[in-house]
C-alpha cells in the first residue's frame, strides 16, 4: 500500500478502458489481436509464429492475414522512471553435489555454443531468444522460416529488450524472497482482477493487496 503501487493500479485501471469488454483470458487476447479486434496486446514473443505462420494462425482463428506480420511492431520496453521490460532467462543449473559435474558442464558448453545453441533456439523461434550477443548477431540465427518473415531489424529490437529485463523478485543481483512469495500467491494479479470486478479504486485495491501480502508473509 504505497504511492508507487497505487499509481501502478491506477495505470492498469486506465488501460482497462481500452480493452475488450468482460473477462478475457490469455487466449482471448491472442485471438483478439490475430482477428484485428485488439490493436495492441501485452504478450510474450511466443506469439511470433501465430502471426507469421498460416497453419498456426488458422488453428487459432480459422483465417489468415498475410500482412499482419509486416504490420506488427514490438514495444521492447516501457518507461516511467526508468526503462524496463518483463522477461525470463532460462538457466541450466548444475547441482553442487552431482556425481557427473564435469560431464554436465561439458553438456552446457555444447548446448550454448554456435550452431548447437541456434538449433535449440529454433525449437521455438521467436519465443526463445539468445542471451549471447555473438549468437544474436550471427546470420545463421535468422535462417529460420518464422524469423525471416520479421527481418533482422525487428528481431534485434526484440532481443535488445534483454538489456532492460526487470523482475519484482530479482533486483540488482539480489533475490527478494518476500516478493517471490507474493508473486507465487498471485496477489497482485488477483488485486487487479478484483479492482475491475468490484470497481475498486486504486487505493482500495492497494489496501486489499497489503492485507493479503501480510497474511502470506506472516506479518
Amino acid at each position: 500500500n504505497t504511492p508507487e503501487m497505487i499509481e501502478a493500479f491506477r495505470f492498469y485501471k486506465e488501460l482497462g478502458k481500452y480493452s475488450k469488454p468482460g473477462y478475457t483470458t490469455v487466449l482471448d487476447a491472442l485471438k483478439g489481436y490475430l482477428a484485428g479486434e485488439a490493436p495492441m496486446i501485452f504478450y510474450s514473443t511466443y506469439i511470433m509464429d501465430d502471426i507469421a505462420v498460416e497453419e498456426v494462425q488458422r488453428g487459432r482463428i480459422d483465417k489468415f492475414d498475410p500482412k499482419l506480420v509486416e504490420n506488427t511492431g514490438f514495444a521492447n520496453y516501457m518507461t516511467n522512471t526508468e526503462p524496463s521490460s518483463y522477461g525470463q532467462v532460462v538457466a541450466l543449473g548444475i547441482l553442487e553435489g552431482t556425481k557427473n559435474r564435469i560431464e554436465a558442464k561439458e553438456f552446457v558448453k555444447f548446448l550454448m555454443t554456435g550452431n548447437n545453441y541456434i538449433y535449440w533456439l529454433h525449437m521455438a523461434p521467436g519465443g526463445m531468444n539468445p542471451t549471447r550477443k555473438s549468437i544474436a548477431a550471427n546470420p545463421k540465427f535468422l535462417e529460420n522460416p518464422v524469423l525471416e518473415r520479421y527481418g533482422s531489424e525487428k528481431i534485434q529490437e526484440i532481443i535488445s529488450a534483454l538489456e532492460n529485463v526487470v523482475r519484482f523478485d530479482f533486483y540488482e543481483g539480489h533475490v527478494i524472497t518476500d516478493m517471490s512469495k507474493i508473486s507465487g500467491a498471485f496477489i497482485i494479479g488477483k488485486a487487479i482482477n478484483y479492482m475491475f470486478a468490484n470497481d475498486w479504486t486504486p487505493e482500495e485495491t492497494a489496501a486489499w493487496a497489503q492485507k493479503e501480502a501480510e497474511k502470506i508473509l506472516g506479518k
